[in-house]
């Protein structure tokens, strides 16, 4: 999309699958992580004016609103701060006023902090203000071009139970690879690196090394359990959200949240480590595992043995391919009952100890 001079603008498809999978992941996140701590933040660096043309929530109100919708979850005086920055100040003004309007009692476990100033300069001293560190950060990170700063990713990545949720315009990784936007890719990735970009010949192979660059760039920030995702519309506009987290149920929880997520019409998500670049049919009860088998049988050819355990296999889906352990082992059933696969035990339950081997 191109960039809103407006204060409001229209939600565009793209944003709205973003959305729903937000709230999906706050409504996961908040009740696991104030169980074990007694503060979180989230934060919000380019938070926009929170609602949109049609009077559909903006992500900072999505964050508020999962939190707010369940009370119970700031007993025993837990605390949630927001901390929301956004660089024009009649953007700025709509939210504050739209907050107001939305949440007239906040409750007493709740503060947000507003920054009238650009995510770049102001994100250290916003977060130092709010007293956010040593305790997790959920960081929303949304920006209309290129420019999030990799030393903010970096302290994310050092501090406790931290994550990260970026989005990358499709528009934006072109002028990369175009090699337009030298400084800022460098302020992006923390490197020069992703300069050897310029050459690669394929449009496609250029995005997807981007995209496997940050994922790079994240891991190098201590956020090394990533996942990509790719929305397409049918007009083939496009952009990518990679979360990153260092913990497992982080990452679980995030794809957990995106496979709930009823399909808007018109996008699919599609994950840009399948060469084949097959879509992901979020939303669906039995979702085509068909491109999982294809990733499966590529995994157990490239392992010597052509033999690994369930468990291996299911980690597989969760680290390196869109889809979750419970696919893998629909993938793997599928896999026996067509023969391709031999099983060891040959009889029993699936168990992750299971070792299956690729049939010759």
């Amino acid at each position: 999309m191109a960039v809103p001079e407006s204060t409001v603008w229209d939600r565009d498809p793209h944003t709205e699958a973003k959305h729903r999978v937000l709230r999906g992941y706050f409504d996961a996140w908040y009740p696991i992580m104030l169980s074990t701590f007694p503060r979180l933040t989230v934060f919000e660096g380019y938070a926009g004016p929170g609602v949109y043309t049609k009077g559909e929530d903006g992500s900072p109100v999505i964050a508020l609103r999962a939190l707010i919708e369940r009370p119970e979850l700031l007993d025993g005086g837990r605390a949630v701060l927001f901390v929301f920055i956004e660089e024009r100040e009649d953007r700025l003004q709509k939210l504050q006023e739209v907050i107001r309007q939305e949440f007239p009692h906040l409750p007493s476990g709740v503060r947000i902090d507003f920054h009238h100033e650009s995510c770049e300069r102001s994100w250290e001293t916003a977060l130092e203000q709010a007293g956010a560190w040593r305790m997790p950060i959920f960081a929303n990170l949304d920006p209309f071009g290129p420019g999030v700063p990799y030393t903010l990713v970096e302290r994310l990545g050092a501090n406790l139970s931290s994550e990260v949720l970026v989005t990358f315009m499709s528009d934006w990784l072109r002028r990369f690879w175009s090699l337009e936007e030298l400084d800022d890719g460098d302020v992006q990735f923390g490197s020069n690196a992703w300069r050897t970009v310029g050459s690669l010949e394929d449009p496609q192979e250029k995005e997807l090394f981007l995209v496997e660059e940050y994922r790079t760039t994240l891991q190098r920030a201590g956020l090394g359990l990533n996942a990509p995702f790719r929305l397409t519309d049918e007009g083939g506009h496009s952009f990518y959200l990679i979360f990153g987290t260092s913990h497992r149920r982080g990452l679980e929880r995030m794809k957990d949240s995106m496979w709930r997520t009823d399909p808007v019409t018109g996008v699919r998500f599609r994950d840009p480590r399948d060469p084949d670049q097959g879509v992901l049919d979020f939303g669906r009860p039995e979702p085509d595992v068909s491109p999982l088998i294809r990733m499966l049988t590529n995994e157990l050819a490239n392992d010597p043995s052509a033999s690994q355990t369930v468990g291996e296999l299911k980690n597989f889906a969760l680290f390196s391919t869109g889809f979750r352990p419970p696919h893998a082992s629909t993938a793997i059933r599928r896999m026996i009952e067509r023969e391709e696969l031999v099983r060891d035990p040959a009889k029993g339950q699936l168990t992750k100890d299971v070792r299956v081997t690729l049939r010759r």
